[in-house]
């Protein structure tokens, strides 16, 4: 039909084209109308379902016109069906219930809606395109307009297909709700392009592959949502990926945005936005959530992120990187998992930008030698006052690490900082040549480590240096501590005061440090405990390691050993509860205090020491081994001698 119009003057009219009775053929509406008042329009096969079908097109273009709307009353409905490919362009469709569903096997997208095309039914509209044909869409909707009073729902189902099984571009959308649904044998099952308006409800986009990507958002993608939520399901088997979204963008200013996938999640300088974020992937592959490239995360509320892989190696539940910025009005939710893997970290971080009243970021990691959490770069909590929380855990063995700080951490504000790190074996935390800052607030590290052996709840190394506008307090656990709970090698720190803790459960060192530790504002007290708990030799609750200087350089200084004890009598002689060796010490006023509760071993034990500032000689300064059993002795070896009135003091 070309160039005329079917129209009911008076009444309802029901419409029946159909086609394809004896022979292929095609239905076709060019510069046409067809207008029902209420009637039903249907085009299709005349012997569809029977095996006498032939193969039917439906080509619809030019401002072709159905209108199945009704001047008083209910619409008609409109239903299109074609087992052939075919193209609605330019095209307005009016109705109740409107209906088009094409298969094909043919070469070309099974149905094509573009070229402003208009879609507006007062109930539901349903759009389906299935192919059979190789590298070919299903349903193609692109330069359209679609509105329903209650859903909308597209589906496009293609086999080898690059762009999709559904493919969606430059499309308005409105209706209580939209289903998009695409599959794919292989390559993408849902495509996503271009700019994606939806002016009421809620949008559900299911993508699903064997094999490729579930859901691409192409490069320019803009997804704009004013009411309702938005939700991504995107699937792929093996090691595809559920959800791939570069250069993209989606928008949820009124509502919540779910991002779900059985496999793999990949943001590369993608922008979400919305009230509640919250995006869940789950993989068997090397990724299950990766997040890089400056991408910009933003809820207005919280933000809830979570990658889990079954992989093992250096598998990542999340791998962060890139200067992406992550955002949250309130909490901020990060956590990784590599049941099998992590040895490269669960959750790996280098340089990203967090901004929420709490940021929480946790990673577990259960491949042997695997660390929970590894940080690198810059990670900068900006929100004011906002607190950052990091937490690692590790349940393999060999040399495992809970959480791994090679970056500079920042809180700004009030906020605290806290780190806690859990490993079976290695260390819990462990921090090397970094910075964490704490502008107004605390800092607290926590570290342990829960299997016997060699390990350390806690080591810092690598001239790292803290900051904090209130407290710091590092404590460390070790079952056995064999190198000490923990390890401190030099460092500098600032706050009111610097508390350094570490226990060994089982025999060894409480604390072990050596090296250059700086104090440019406020107290520093370090507390070493160790627990003898059979007939082991060389107990101690803190140890000197190599040349130790340590500079409180206007404050107090509090060092204290301490070896509890079973009541084993061999060597116990050889436990001491403060042993400092080739040791220069600098402060105001100091106070040392070493404690063996059994035997006959040492109190404390000062050799080659050094005193200076307001405590050389002594001056201004406490020693005591008070709690000590009756036969420990202390050995006091002061480079200088003691003061005149230091000696008196010591002898009372």
């Amino acid at each position: 039909i070309t160039n005329h119009n079917i129209t009911s003057t008076s009444g309802k009219l029901d419409v029946n084209l159909l086609g394809a009775g004896s022979n292929n053929a095609s239905i076709t509406l060019n510069n046409a109308t067809v207008s029902t008042n209420g009637g039903n329009i249907t085009l299709g096969q005349l012997n569809a379902g029977s095996a006498n079908t032939k193969k039917l097109s439906l080509n619809l273009s030019n401002n072709a016109t159905l209108n199945a709307s009704a001047a008083s009353g209910t619409a008609g409905d409109i239903t299109l069906t074609a087992n052939n490919a075919s193209t609605v362009n330019s095209t307005t469709m009016t109705g109740n219930n409107i209906t088009l569903n094409v298969s094909s096997s043919a070469a070309g997208v099974a149905l094509d809606i573009s070229n402003n095309t208009s879609l507006n039914a007062t109930n539901n509209l349903t759009l389906s395109g299935v192919t059979t044909a190789g590298n070919q869409k299903g349903l193609q909707v692109q330069n359209a307009s679609l509105s329903a009073g209650d859903v909308i729902s597209l589906t496009g189902q293609g086999t080898t297909i690059q762009y999709g099984g559904l493919n969606i571009g430059n499309t308005n959308l409105s209706a209580n709700t939209t289903l998009l649904n695409g599959t794919a044998t292989t390559g993408v099952g849902l495509w996503l392009e271009k700019n994606i308006n939806v002016t009421k409800g809620n949008l559900t986009v299911t993508g699903q592959s064997a094999g490729g990507t579930g859901i691409t958002g192409y490069t320019g993608l803009n997804l704009t949502m004013t009411a309702g939520n938005l939700t991504l399901n995107g699937n792929a088997s093996g090691s595809g990926t559920g959800v791939n979204l570069t250069n993209a963008s989606l928008n949820v200013s009124a509502g919540d945005l779910t991002l779900t996938a059985n496999s793999s999640v990949k943001l590369s300088n993608a922008s979400l936005a919305g009230q509640n974020i919250t995006v869940n992937a789950t993989a068997s592959g090397n990724k299950a959530l990766e997040v890089n490239s400056g991408s910009n995360l933003t809820a207005t509320n919280n933000m809830t992120l979570t990658g889990n892989t079954s992989a093992g190696g250096g598998s990542y539940g999340i791998h962060a990187y890139g200067g992406s910025q992550f955002t949250a009005g309130d909490t901020l939710t990060m956590t990784a998992t590599a049941g099998n893997g992590g040895t490269d970290g669960a959750f790996n971080i280098s340089t990203i930008n967090v901004s929420a009243q709490n940021a929480v970021l946790s990673g577990t990691a259960g491949a042997n030698g695997g660390t929970g959490i590894k940080l690198g770069g810059n990670v900068v909590n900006n929100h004011n006052n906002g607190n950052l929380s990091i937490t690692g855990t590790t349940t393999g063995s060999g040399t495992t690490v809970g959480v791994n700080v090679g970056a500079n951490l920042s809180v700004n504000g009030t906020g605290n900082l806290t780190v806690t790190g859990t490993a079976k074996s290695g260390k819990g935390v462990a921090v090397s040549g970094a910075t964490l800052n704490a502008t107004g607030g605390n800092i607290v590290l926590t570290g342990c480590v829960t299997g016997g052996g060699t390990g350390y709840g806690a080591h810092i190394s690598n001239n790292s240096n803290f900051n904090a506008g209130e407290n710091i307090t590092i404590t460390a656990h070790a079952l056995d501590g064999t190198d000490g709970a923990l390890n401190l090698n030099g460092g500098t720190f600032s706050a009111k005061n610097t508390v350094l803790n570490g226990t060994s459960q089982r025999n060894n060192i409480g604390i072990k440090t050596g090296g250059n530790i700086n104090v440019t504002s406020g107290n520093l007290s370090i507390n070493g405990v160790a627990n003898r708990t059979n007939s082991a030799s060389g107990v101690t609750g803190v140890l000197s390691n190599g040349n130790l200087n340590i500079n409180v350089s206007a404050g107090t200084l509090n060092i204290s050993g301490t070896v509890n004890d079973a009541g084993k009598q061999g060597g116990a002689n050889t436990s001491t509860g403060l042993n400092l060796t080739n040791t220069n010490l600098t402060a105001n006023s100091a106070a040392i205090n070493g404690v063996s509760a059994y035997g006959n071993g040492k109190g404390f034990a000062l050799n080659n020491v050094t005193l200076n500032g307001n405590i050389a000689r002594g001056n201004n300064m406490t020693l005591s081994s008070c709690g000590s059993a009756a036969a420990v002795t202390n050995t006091l070896y002061v480079n200088g001698g003691l003061g005149w009135q230091a000696f008196k003091t010591f002898q009372q």
